[in-house]
């Protein structure tokens, strides 16, 4: 018996003496019979490679995941074009008309049909945004959602008692820091009717440069179309569609809206 077979055997002794399938005796004298006690007592085992590769291949896989992080949607560096208005707590609610057409974008493969449901404008103050990668369909066409506010909203008095957030998971949510002044002066109503979450499509890499410059705090405004989208994937069809109201709320209340102009507002 060669040592790589005296080996195996030892090993296949120790197991069972640690699952109690035998007593120190019987191994004693099953090691002393079939291999030998010297071979026992100078037997060291041989270190593993596999839990190093995994470790190895988990080292990796974080070193990717933040590369991407930190570089596979980073922010391109543009020229800000800017739009001189008198003050900024003087934004007026968003602009929208009839219109109506259709177009059609190719994303991933993915043939997109983009109706048009209304010409649209919003203007305001940046209060949160969400950026996503393009692992969905959805996520191809609006790689980013940006929240804005407008009228008494983006004012500092006002907004100063109220805190939004976008986790990524395409809603915004707000919530009042003042109760007190909360009641005394506004109302859920009134304050979804001075804020919008926008999902922001575009397969046009100026326009996709810009929109990912938007950031909390700008003031701006978007100009384009409210659409609804349309696709098939795996045989099925699939529908995103736009809220075409302000006064909504939860889930629909989102404004799609396929980005033609993007502006950073600024007082004259």
């Amino acid at each position: 018996m060669d040592n790589r077979e005296k080996e195996e055997k030892l090993i296949a002794y120790q197991k069972m003496l640690k699952s109690r399938q035998i007593d120190e005796t019987t191994y004693n004298s099953m090691v002393e019979r079939n291999i030998g006690m010297d071979f026992a007592s100078s037997y060291k085992p041989r270190k593993r490679i596999m839990p190093l590769l995994v470790v190895v291949l988990l080292c990796l896989i974080v070193f990717g995941i933040s590369w991407l992080l930190r570089n596979g949607n980073k922010t391109p560096n543009i020229e800000k074009e800017y739009e001189y208005i008198n003050s900024y707590d003087a934004i007026d609610p968003p602009i929208q008309n009839d219109y109506t057409g259709s177009t059609t974008i190719t994303l991933g493969g993915t043939v997109i049909k983009v109706d048009y449901e209304a010409y649209y404008e919003v203007s305001g103050r940046v209060v949160a945004t969400a950026s996503y990668y393009a692992s969905t369909v959805e996520n191809m066409a609006a790689q980013k959602d940006v929240a804005v506010v407008w009228g008494k909203l983006a004012t500092d008095e006002y907004l100063n008692k109220f805190t939004f957030k976008a986790p990524g998971n395409r809603f915004v949510y707000w919530k009042t820091t003042d109760s007190d002044w909360y009641r005394a002066h506004t109302n859920d109503k009134e304050i979804s009717q001075m804020h919008s979450n926008n999902h922001l499509v575009s397969n046009n890499k100026q326009i996709n440069d810009e929109i990912s410059n938007i950031k909390d705090g700008d003031y701006v405004r978007i100009k384009g179309y409210l659409v609804n989208l349309y696709w098939q994937e795996n045989g099925s069809n699939h529908t995103w569609r736009s809220s075409l109201t302000r006064d909504d709320s939860g889930d629909g209340a989102c404004e799609v809206i396929y980005v033609t102009d993007v502006k950073w507002l600024q007082e004259a």
